[in-house]
């Protein structure tokens, strides 16, 4: 830095911090000038695993919790929050073993494949977020 000046011209103005609360995400502002946190009033729930049929075509990841999750009948998506990469690992492999083994895709962190039925899962991992992102499509039959 050239100068104090310069600093203060790339120093942070606002810091949002997501976090977990029991069932809930809940977001806080901190402003870096006035050193105060405002706290924004939208709260989203977070659901412990899902409730759609289709989620009894998958593995159940317990004790994790599941935002935006989207139920559009033959299909179902939805994000897994607070998964390691070992989690994640581990549960690549259940979908395998639960037949999920036809036509592969998959590379780091990305995982789509079909079953015997013709149903088919589509996953993707970020490492950086610890988030799992999924997506079951049943079977045109």
């Amino acid at each position: 830095m050239k100068s104090f000046e310069h600093y203060q011209l790339v120093e942070p103005d606002i810091a949002e911090i997501e976090y977990m609360d029991g069932n809930t995400q809940k977001t806080v502002y901190y402003d870096f000038h006035s050193q105060k946190y405002t706290k924004n009033e939208e709260v989203i729930m977070l659901n412990t695993w899902t409730s759609s049929e289709l989620g009894e075509l998958i593995p159940k990841i317990d004790n994790k919790l599941i935002e935006d999750e989207y139920d559009l009948g033959d299909s179902l998506m939805f994000e897994v929050l607070d998964i390691s990469p070992d989690e994640y690992n581990d549960y690549i492999q259940k979908c395998k073993d639960m037949g999920y083994t036809e036509d592969i895709m998959e590379f780091d962190g990305y995982y789509d494949a079909s079953n015997a039925n013709g149903n088919s899962i589509g996953s993707g991992y970020n490492k950086n977020q610890k988030s799992l992102s999924i997506t079951i499509r049943k079977s045109a039959d």
